[in-house]
């Protein structure tokens, strides 16, 4: 597979961005649409081309996650989606 954007919410209003797995950034909400739409603009296949994968901490609430991916869709940011684990049992 190609460019694989995720983002880890780790506090109220900071995110973790990485990039296939590795850690490029710690940044704000706001700053986030800023640096993921040109990668995903940049992307050979283009947009669509790059999905967008957002994780958090069991800690995190869900009111932030929904923030984040409202943030980006506004902003013209392309197939985000939710990361689930689940656990066995």
């Amino acid at each position: 597979p190609g460019k694989v954007i995720g983002v880890a919410l780790e506090d109220e209003g900071k995110v973790r961005l990485r990039v296939n797995r590795k850690d490029v950034d710690a940044m704000s909400v706001k700053e986030l649409a800023g640096r993921i739409k040109p990668m995903q603009e940049e992307a050979a296949g283009g947009p669509d081309a790059v999905p967008v994968i957002i994780s958090a901490r069991k800690d995190v609430r869900y009111e932030s996650v929904v923030h984040v991916m409202d943030v980006l869709q506004k902003a013209g940011v392309a197939r985000v989606g939710l990361s689930v684990r689940t656990t066995g049992g």
